[in-house]
């Protein structure tokens, strides 16, 4: 009997161990996956922030001079203006996230406030003196551009890039001692091209993403031909092809807000 209630005794142990051990194995097994953010979607949003840019400017007369007060007048229009400015505007974009890879698309137009002059009389080598005043500007800039970055749960970090417009302003005017002038201006748009990367993050797994970015922005050069008049408005058979270009970087901070903005998705282990 006492052998009996042993045997008994331990079968009824094991089955109670044994199904406290498939109970746990249960609630293992259907325990629920993490949630992840995912990019997908689309979105819209404003930028600010500072650009600062690049632009050499040239001069050649036409015909080609050797005497030194024409060089003296060529020489003194090249050097570069460095204009500074703020930029700000809007952004629309759509992504599209595949494990932690995201691809997408964006454009945005904003305000640039690019501008920079120069105004300089020089002595000519042969007496008297001339009068150069030159000035570059910009008002604004759109991209359209792809995206491509590497998600880490609600961060993500991309490189960017395509096309850039905007329109490029210059303006000259000359002077002499002698009352001879010309003045040529131009406002261009430029098509050109940008790339970058940045680094964007979703405020509390919701709609609303914060982001900062970096371009470069490249849009060639543009010309425009001026003719020298004397004091009497005779034109002297004298010109001068007058170019300028421009190349910018732009730092800016953003805020997005996404059309459906984190929805969830369940990781798969």
């Amino acid at each position: 009997m006492q052998m009996r209630a042993f045997v008994v005794g331990a079968a009824l142990s094991i089955s109670v161990v044994g199904a406290a051990h498939a109970a746990d194995m249960a609630v293992k097994a259907h325990r629920p996956a993490p949630v992840l953010f995912t990019w997908t979607g689309c979105y819209v949003g404003v930028n600010a922030g500072g650009a600062w840019g690049r632009s050499d400017r040239d001069a050649r007369l036409n015909p080609t001079a050797t005497a030194p007060n024409p060089l003296a007048v060529q020489n003194a229009q090249i050097y570069r203006f460095e204009p500074t400015g703020f930029t700000g505007g809007g952004q629309i974009g759509c992504n599209y996230q595949t494990g932690n890879f995201v691809v997408g698309i964006e454009g945005d137009i904003d305000y640039l406030g690019l501008r920079s002059s120069r105004n300089v009389t020089l002595p000519f080598p042969g007496g008297g003196t001339f009068t150069i005043a030159d000035s570059m500007s910009t008002d604004w800039m759109a991209t359209a551009r792809g995206r491509i970055g590497y998600a880490m749960n609600n961060w993500l970090f991309y490189a960017t890039g395509g096309l850039a417009v905007t329109e490029l302003r210059f303006n000259h005017a000359y002077a002499d001692f002698t009352g001879v002038t010309q003045f040529a201006g131009l406002s261009d748009t430029r098509y050109g091209w940008t790339a970058g990367a940045g680094v964007e993050v979703a405020i509390g797994g919701g709609p609303w993403s914060a982001k900062l970015e970096y371009l470069h922005a490249d849009f060639g050069s543009a010309s425009v031909t001026g003719q020298f008049i004397n004091a009497n408005g005779v034109p002297l058979g004298l010109s001068t092809s007058h170019s300028v270009d421009l190349k910018t970087d732009i730092v800016r901070a953003g805020l997005n807000y996404r059309f459906g903005g984190g929805t969830p998705v369940v990781a798969k282990y």
